[in-house]
């Protein structure tokens, strides 16, 4: 679902960036070329304006902290389709 989400906004035209610790090597496989992947949670979360979680990986809950958030210094909209972050 998410690869087909990150499909779908890339082809209208957003600038998207992904990741996923467990399975970028697969997902590569079927990701549009415009989709970006990120190498860690920290640079996917830096570069972009709305974050969606859509796989509840601890690395998430440990990495995208409020403090983290606030630590950009720019306003993020989260949805956390798993009710898994702090």
């Amino acid at each position: 679902q998410g690869i087909h989400l990150a499909n779908q906004l890339a082809q209208k035209g957003y600038d998207i960036s992904v990741h996923d610790p467990m399975a970028l090597q697969e997902a590569k496989k079927t990701l549009n070329q415009e989709v970006k992947i990120s190498s860690s949670v920290a640079d996917c979360v830096r570069n972009s304006d709305m974050i969606l979680i859509l796989i509840p990986w601890t690395e998430f809950s440990l990495e995208i902290t409020p403090q983290f958030l606030q630590s950009l210094g720019t306003k993020k909209v989260v949805v956390d389709c798993w009710r898994f972050l702090p």
